[in-house]
């Protein structure tokens, strides 16, 4: 058995995409929770399967200081629960989620990522702030996962 936390910058990305794949962890005998901004209830079919959902304050904004007490509860949330693997998705949760590596360093970091901000024809300023940073943090990442 594995405990395993899911990182997302908002509810919604779980409602609208990770349902199935928590499910079928649970099924495998596995321990799942979830941690991001609800801004949406999270399906009740999660919560009745035994997910706990933890409110963390993140905001879609890189350099918003209320991101910095998303991660001071990100840690905290590691030291009380132990996780084994942290499944990230979205940007800004998985900056802030794969820094967890730095203290935890048996942790296992899983990022999926949803489309880079980064590519031909994006604006500068998004190869400017994104990609240095995924470039770094790819270092703290154990499997990068992408897809379109």
């Amino acid at each position: 058995m594995k405990r395993i936390l899911y990182v997302t910058t908002v509810s919604r990305t779980i409602n609208a995409f990770l349902i199935p794949h928590i499910k079928m962890l649970i099924d495998e005998g596995n321990v799942v929770d979830c941690a991001c901004c609800i801004d949406k209830e999270i399906d009740e079919s999660l919560v009745q399967s035994g997910v706990k959902v933890y409110n963390i304050p993140f905001t879609r904004n890189p350099f918003a200081l209320r991101n910095i007490r998303a991660l001071i509860k990100l840690f905290k949330l590691q030291k009380k629960n132990r996780y084994n693997i942290i499944h990230v998705h979205t940007p800004i949760a998985a900056l802030y989620g794969r820094l967890l590596k730095l203290r935890y360093r048996r942790l296992k970091t899983l990022y999926t990522v949803h489309g880079f901000h980064f590519y031909k024809g994006a604006p500068l300023k998004n190869w400017l702030i994104y990609y240095p940073i995924e470039r770094i943090m790819a270092k703290l990442t154990d499997t990068i996962i992408t897809m379109n």
